[in-house]
Parts: C-alpha cells; sequence; structure tokens
C-alpha cells in the first residue's frame, strides 16, 4: 500500500528590498499534523543575523496555526499568512511503507535545503525517443513512412486513435505488431503533474493501438530512462504507464536496452552483432 504526502519547502526572505530566498526547511501536510523540519545550517542565519528565536516562533505558530481538517490548498494558505516566512508551491510524494518516510523527508531535505541547487546552464538534452530512433536507424531499420509497415520495418510516430489524434512512438508488424512507448524521467525528480500527465498519455495511447490492431494482435512495450535514485520516486508514473504494456525496459540499464532490441531487431529478421 501506498502512502502519499503534500510537502512543501519553507523559506526565509531576509531582506524585503531583495529578491533572497533562503530554504531552511520543509513542511510535510500529514492527515493530522503539520511535520516541520528546519535543517539549514546555523552558519546560514548567523551570515542573514537571523535570531534562531524567530525560527522557533515560526516553527511553532505553523503548527498552531494548522488545521488538519482543510485541504492541502487551504493549509497552505493558512501558513503563507504567517510573516517573515515564505512557502513554495507543494508538491507531493509516496512511500510503500511508513518507515521509509523519514528516508523520503531526508532525501528532499538534502537536495533543496542542505545543498541548494546551483544554476547551472542549460544544454540541449535529446529525447528518449530520438535517442531510440537514432539507434533504429543505425541498423536501417527505421521508417516514417506506413506504407513500409509490410516490410518489417519500425515506422516512427504513427498515428493511430480518433482522427489520427495519437501517435505510438514506434510500430514494427511481423506476426503481430509490436508497439512502444517510450517515457524520459531524466530531469524528473518525483511524479509531479507533469510525470503523471505523460504516463497517463502513454497508457491511453497504447490502449487504443491494441484496439486499432486487434484482428492481427500485438505486443505492447513501454521503453522509459530513470536512473535508481529517481527510480522509486516516480513509480506512480510508471505504474500508470505499465498498465497497458507487456513488458517494460529501463533503457538506463544495458541489459534492458540489449533485451529490447533483441526483441525488435529479430522482428525485422535482424541482429545484434556477436
Amino acid at each position: 500500500m501506498a502512502f502519499f504526502y503534500n510537502y512543501a519547502i519553507l523559506q526565509l526572505r531576509p531582506f524585503a528590498h531583495r529578491e533572497d530566498r533562503v530554504n531552511i526547511g520543509v513542511v510535510v501536510f500529514d492527515d493530522d499534523k503539520l511535520d516541520v523540519r528546519i535543517n539549514a545550517e546555523n552558519r546560514l542565519f548567523d551570515y542573514y543575523e537571523i535570531d534562531h528565536k524567530t525560527i522557533d516562533w515560526v516553527v511553532s505558530i505553523l503548527k498552531t496555526e494548522d488545521d488538519p481538517s482543510l485541504e492541502t490548498e487551504h493549509r497552505l494558505s493558512l501558513a503563507r499568512q504567517i510573516p517573515s516566512i515564505e512557502i513554495s508551491k507543494d508538491g507531493w510524494f509516496s512511500v510503500d511503507a511508513i518507515d521509509d518516510y523519514e528516508i523520503r523527508v531526508d532525501s528532499i531535505l538534502n537536495e533543496y535545503v542542505r545543498r541548494p541547487r546551483k544554476k547551472t546552464k542549460k544544454t540541449k538534452n535529446k529525447k528518449l525517443a530520438t535517442e531510440v530512433a537514432q539507434i533504429l536507424k543505425r541498423y536501417n531499420v527505421l521508417s516514417r513512412s506506413a506504407n513500409d509497415i509490410d516490410q518489417h520495418k519500425v515506422i516512427s510516430n504513427m498515428p493511430i486513435g480518433p482522427s489520427g489524434k495519437l501517435h505510438v512512438d514506434f510500430l514494427l508488424k511481423n506476426s503481430k505488431y509490436h508497439i512502444t512507448e517510450t517515457l524520459d524521467f531524466r530531469k524528473s525528480e518525483t511524479a509531479g503533474e507533469r510525470e503523471i500527465k505523460n504516463a497517463a498519455l502513454v497508457n491511453v495511447t497504447l490502449r487504443h493501438a491494441k484496439a486499432e490492431f486487434a484482428a492481427l494482435g500485438s505486443h505492447c512495450y513501454l521503453l522509459y530512462a530513470a536512473s535508481n535514485i529517481v527510480e522509486r520516486s516516480i513509480y506512480p508514473a510508471l505504474k500508470i504507464a505499465e498498465e497497458e504494456s507487456d513488458q517494460i525496459f529501463n533503457t538506463e540499464s544495458k541489459e534492458d536496452r540489449d533485451r529490447y532490441l533483441d526483441i525488435i531487431l529479430e522482428a525485422t529478421g535482424t541482429h545484434l552483432p556477436i
């Protein structure tokens, strides 16, 4: 059984005339209480000349003013009325067991409070579907033309579903149809709104594809990319996406990548070199 929690980052704005915001802790909206964790380093408070008594007062007021009977949105609104602090937009996380709660909260503190993110230069990242397409192209099995479907070619971005508004990432026809959808979680930290929406779209796309190709039958594959660190965090999204899949593969694993390529290339009559 999964347990879900909303949380937000607790911030101080030491100088009203500046845009500086200092992450000092996290607030977790439990069903029966507000869990407030302050974990900023003392030297940070000293640098901004923040009295520790002020922090204690903030924690006390946050807990006193909170009303667990309200929806998270209203509890956030109450917290934001307290002077001297700011509350970030809320996020959420899940754990499979209560014992994992402390580990997950600690990871949030580690990410946002103990080691605040540095601004990094944005680099262009390839989407997973593009990377897979490049691999298939090297084996000369990829085509964008639907007319090549009977030539045992892998068709990319194949329109299906109502009025062709949905698109399968990769489609291959052999004795059955081989349908592949991709999900890239490499920039994700948890199963947020974007991840859930993308997973739901994969679910719907595979469902329509299976219905459309039901006469011949199909095998559905989900290719996703997620590091070991975030794989557990994005599980709720992954669970939605894999409902219509027969097999799933994490492309961050060489073993999974090779297994998937073996299946697809064999269906096209091509084989990985020994």
